[in-house]
């Protein structure tokens, strides 16, 4: 049996604003991901970040967030993508904006 618990964190306006740089990259990132990999399913996760590194040193904003939470998203495409065709219709969707105020963010540590 697991037990889990849940605690509210009261964030300063800079800490704020960093996670919700992290969010936005990832789903940037990840949308990125799915539409390279609609374009051309057989690239792998190695493929997909070696061609990130090219998108990201172009764009200025995404430099500014840790690279390990772009890597997640990329490794997280690429999982999804393959159980989508062992099991599914083979079709990706793109991640939206939410809108609440949740700061929900993935890292594979």
């Amino acid at each position: 049996m697991y037990r889990s618990c849940g605690f509210r964190i009261e964030l300063t306006h800079s800490q704020a604003r960093h996670i919700s740089n992290i969010r936005d990259s990832q789903r940037f990132v990840y949308n990125w991901a799915v539409e390279r990999l609609l374009a051309d399913p057989t690239l792998t996760a190695y493929d997909l970040s070696k061609e990130f590194t090219k998108v990201r040193r172009s764009v200025r904003w995404l430099q500014r967030v840790e690279r390990i939470y772009q890597n997640t998203a990329i490794h997280q495409v690429r999982a999804a993508a393959d159980v989508s065709n062992k099991y599914g219709n083979g079709e990706l969707s793109l991640r939206s904006r939410k809108r609440s105020n949740t700061k929900a963010i993935s890292c594979d540590v």
